[in-house]
């Protein structure tokens, strides 16, 4: 019989695990009305560095992470702020895992440390809209949405969400890909940016999804011939 790979093994090969699909330079002349990007979990700030030509170069780099990192990205369009976006102005348990790029508030653990938190309509007000808001957030994304408010989430043209496909992993609080239309129900999916595939045996573990508003006139376009 003709050997026949095993689609798993050739995925897990392929280096798969972490794969871009598209990047959302793609949708530049899209994002050309942006005047501020909000960075949640910026880490040291690499998402930022890579995604700061996409925009106009009049807009505002806003980042939020409450871990310190070596060399964080430093550039005169760019603000950070060392709190976790959340639901009210304070503290919150911020669970640090060995590698950083895990942490998030999403349970409470012996490794967790008090960090502050704020709700970025407490620090967003001077900032100008529409807003591209980035979510690298762990499970945390209804306290932020709650902390954001109404007005500023009408300002907000664009949602780059990360979606679990199993969101039982961080205890049931992360979105799964087919939450979001439910919480963000002004929005739809743009495109898929990123997804990553668990290593043990290529199952997706969880999706970076770019939403926009349905008023945007990209979704008027009805026909698959563009």
């Amino acid at each position: 019989m003709p050997h026949t790979a095993d689609p798993c093994k050739l995925l897990l090969d392929a280096n798969c695990m972490h794969a871009p699909i598209i990047d959302i330079g793609g949708f530049a002349n899209l994002l050309f009305g942006v005047k501020t990007v909000v960075d949640l979990g910026a880490s040291d700030g690499r998402w930022t560095r890579e995604h700061l030509t996409c925009f106009h170069e009049s807009a505002r780099f806003v980042l939020f992470e409450p871990l310190e990192y070596p060399d964080p990205f430093q550039h005169p369009k760019v603000s950070w702020h060392r709190a976790v976006a959340s639901d009210r102005n304070g503290t919150a348990r911020f669970t640090v895992t060995p590698d950083k790029f895990g942490s998030g508030v999403y349970k409470d653990t012996p490794d967790a440390v008090e960090v502050p938190s704020m709700r970025l309509d407490s620090v967003l007000t001077e900032q100008e809209g529409p807003f591209f808001v980035k979510f690298d957030t762990h499970g945390h994304e209804r306290p932020i949405l709650h902390g954001l408010g109404a007005v500023l989430l009408a300002q907000t043209e664009f949602v780059l969400m990360e979606c679990y496909n199993i969101p039982e992993s961080l205890g049931g609080c992360a979105f799964s890909w087919l939450d979001v239309a439910s919480v963000l129900p002004d929005f739809r999916a743009l495109a898929i940016t990123e997804c990553m595939h668990r290593p043990g045996d290529g199952v997706l573990w969880q999706l970076d999804i770019l939403f926009a508003r349905k008023t945007n006139s990209v979704f008027q376009q009805t026909s698959y011939a563009v």
